[in-house]
């Protein structure tokens, strides 16, 4: 643990391959989830999946349970397995929907949707983001893509009026200038 916080990964899957083989099981699901946030981190996302997929067999808490559905979408999104990566998202809010991790979860599976052109799924994805995630850093990001969801699909209105509040709430941001066009 620490050499992953030193930022030492590749230090830190050594230790944690080592863990690996403790009598204790817990030692051992909390080694394999320290296998794939290295391997995440070293840019190996087949080796990540794989570690993230073993920890998810042994049946942990829920808390491990979201940390390694959380991974198992960033590897999958990383290797461009758009639907692996809305599996493992969705995973994740349907075990643990107030996690920490749940606000970027939700986020992130509604811009995979928006990626894979499905607009509706982005919409429901989104449909209580503001409320249930208020404080998350990608709230302007979500008010934007729930706004374009909103206008893909035909709701005209409803998205004239989620724009106006992504604008009047982040007049600054990067997206202001797509946000108008729309």
């Amino acid at each position: 643990q620490i050499a992953f916080s030193q930022e030492r990964y590749s230090d830190a899957l050594a230790g944690a391959t080592a863990a690996t083989a403790s009598k204790e099981p817990p030692i051992r699901l909390q080694a394999h989830l320290l296998i794939g946030e290295s391997q995440l981190q070293l840019k190996r996302y087949p080796e990540a999946q794989a570690a993230y997929e073993t920890v998810l067999r042994s049946k942990p808490s829920v808390s491990v349970i979201a940390d390694a559905y959380y991974g198992l979408g960033w590897a999958a999104l990383q290797q461009n397995q758009l639907e692996g990566a809305v599996r493992a998202f969705r995973q994740l809010l349907t075990g643990a929907p107030t996690h920490h991790l749940a606000p970027s979860a939700a986020y992130h599976l509604a811009r995979v949707l928006a990626d894979l052109n499905r607009p509706a799924e982005v919409r429901t994805a989104l449909a209580a983001y503001e409320t249930t995630y208020p404080e998350s850093p990608w709230l302007a990001e979500a008010l934007y893509l729930r706004g374009w969801s909103q206008q893909a699909t035909g709701q005209f209105d409803v998205a004239a009026n989620t724009l106006q509040s992504f604008l009047a709430r982040f007049p600054t941001h990067a997206l202001v200038p797509q946000a108008r066009l729309l």
